[in-house]
């Protein structure tokens, strides 16, 4: 059990019908959208899904203490009871700063709006994508209490 869901499993994703955020308004990006250690998560996914940024790391390698990090060094949890993390934030302005221009948006809060585990790359995948298919329905003035 990871933070009381099973492994892949993703509650509160509605077959609603409702319109979905058209195709053009998600946009992936190849940079982690969160978790101040990313530079050391071996996997990461982050998608814009019109006002909203689905991101999941993991598979955290962090340096050993002279911060040298290779093949060898070994795999942390990056949170309680899970190695991989999907977390679904409000998006903020994009990135447009020269030599980078990825277009990738900030936070506009740090705050998440919806997190969830997984021990496996695969049932990560599973969740980001799974998120990415609720978001395409929530608008952005719908309130926490609302998308949870």
């Amino acid at each position: 059990m990871s933070g009381g869901f099973r492994d892949g499993e993703v509650r509160g994703v509605p077959d609603t019908g409702q319109d979905r955020t058209p195709r053009w308004e998600v946009q992936w990006f190849g940079y982690a959208g969160h978790f101040i250690a990313s530079r050391w998560c071996y996997f990461h996914l982050a998608t814009l899904v019109g006002p909203w940024l689905v991101s999941t790391v993991g598979d955290y390698h962090p340096p050993r203490s002279d911060y040298s990090v290779d093949a060898e060094s070994p795999r942390k949890t990056i949170g309680w009871e899970r190695d991989f993390e999907t977390y679904v934030f409000r998006a903020g302005p994009t990135c447009h700063a020269d030599g980078c221009d990825c277009g990738m948006p900030s936070l506009l809060d740090a705050e998440e709006v919806e997190t969830h585990g997984a021990m496996t790359a695969g049932a990560a995948t599973r969740n980001h994508y799974a998120m990415c298919e609720k978001y395409t329905t929530i608008s952005a003035n719908e309130t926490e209490e609302e998308t949870v």
